[in-house]
């Protein structure tokens, strides 16, 4: 168990989850520019008003997440946030590749 958290401990990552009433935009786009990270946008519907609102959701690493949680805080403090750990990720590169 010990061994574990040393070898699956080190690639953790955490999964932001943001919904922001003003801000998407530019949230977004420092995520993306300024953090140099990728990105997903889901529709979101709020249950008690029905209000519709995207929900970005971005991996980063603890280097990025602190960046992203200091940003967000000065940019956004009305942003709705959420946070998982992720302890696997994967995705296919542009050649194809799997990483």
């Amino acid at each position: 168990m010990v061994l574990d958290h040393f070898i699956f401990g080190q690639n953790r990552k955490r999964r932001v989850c943001i919904i922001s009433q003003d801000k998407e935009e530019q949230v977004r786009d420092w995520i993306v520019h300024t953090l140099k990270s990728g990105a997903t946008i889901y529709q979101a519907q709020g249950a008690y008003d029905s209000t519709v609102r995207n929900e970005i959701i971005t991996i980063v690493d603890k280097n990025e997440y602190q960046k992203l949680m200091q940003y967000v805080s000065k940019e956004d403090p009305e942003a709705f946030m959420t946070v998982y750990n992720v302890s696997d990720m994967r995705y296919v590169q542009k050649n194809g590749a799997l990483k």
